[in-house]
């Protein structure tokens, strides 16, 4: 497998992941985009739209490699963007 393919699985797992659940509070599944869209809190916590960088991450990835492998702001800050978020 070449950077292209691995660009496009790595790009999808990050946009699939992000709407998948993160952990398990009282029963119920919260992902990423519960954490950040819920209306809950009061609203001016700027940490929560840090989880963001991943579905933005993995649609550029993807976008980069289905574009004749040029990327937005170079392929390896997309690719080191969600590992700093944490």
């Amino acid at each position: 497998m070449d950077r292209k393919i691995y660009s496009i699985v790595l790009g999808v797992a990050l946009v699939a992941g992000f709407f998948l659940p993160f952990f398990q509070f009282f029963g119920q599944g919260i992902s990423g985009y519960d954490m950040v869209f819920s209306g809950g809190g009061n609203g001016g916590d700027w940490e929560k739209y840090l989880l963001l960088l991943f579905p933005i991450s993995g649609i550029m990835l993807l976008f980069g490699a289905l574009n004749k492998e040029n990327y937005i702001f170079g392929r390896s800050l997309w690719a080191v963007l969600p590992l700093l978020t944490y």
